[in-house]
Order: C-alpha cells, then structure tokens, then sequence
C-alpha cells in the first residue's frame, strides 16, 4: 500500500515538473491584456442578475468578444474584445433584442 501510495506521489511531481514556470504564464497574460479593448455601454431597464446574465450571454455570441461585464446599478455594461473596436449599431441591436434600452456607448472603460 505504501509502495502505491508512493508512485502516486511520484507521478503528481513528475507531471507537475513539466508545467511551464508562472513568470512565463504572467507575461502572456499581460500581453493578452495589452491587445484587449474595452467598450462601456449605457443601458436602462435592467433590474436583476437576470437582466445581466441575459444581456452578458447575449453580446459574448459576437465574434471577437472575450468578456462581458454587467453592473445593474449603474447600468453599465463592459465589452471586452481581441482587440477590435465594435460598431455601435451591432452593440444597440444586441441590447435592444434583449429587452433593454441602449442610451450610448464609449470607446473606453472608466477604471
């Protein structure tokens, strides 16, 4: 029993020996990072997790979004994309089709 319980702890290492070192994942993390855009759009009429989750699941089905962040109370949504700025036209479609108004859309995301 030891002996398998021995091998097992073995090969746990040796698999994980073969991981790339972090300082290597951090820079290609940082350089995803640096080809992101950011878009804020301002939409009314979202009241619950819901609304997010609908709008959210919604703007990710546009090619080159990578994420959506949404903020019910401040009725802002962040569009994170591969770098591409989206048109404000398919962004409107989007929300409008959701169930909600789109009132504007900024080319930036306030921190």
């Amino acid at each position: 029993m030891k002996n398998i319980i021995a091998a097992l702890l073995l090969f746990g290492l040796s698999a994980c020996c073969g991981c790339p070192p972090t300082s290597s994942n951090s820079s290609t993390m940082a350089a995803h990072k640096t080809t992101t855009s950011c878009q804020t759009a301002s939409v009314s009429g979202m009241t619950c997790e819901a609304c997010a989750a609908t709008v959210s699941e919604n703007l990710k089905k546009i090619p080159g979004v990578e994420d959506v962040a949404v903020n019910v109370s401040t009725g802002t949504v962040k569009i994170y994309t591969d770098g591409q700025k989206l048109d404000t036209a398919s962004i409107k479609h989007i929300i409008e089709r959701s169930g909600y108004t789109f009132k504007s859309l900024e080319n930036s995301c306030s921190q």
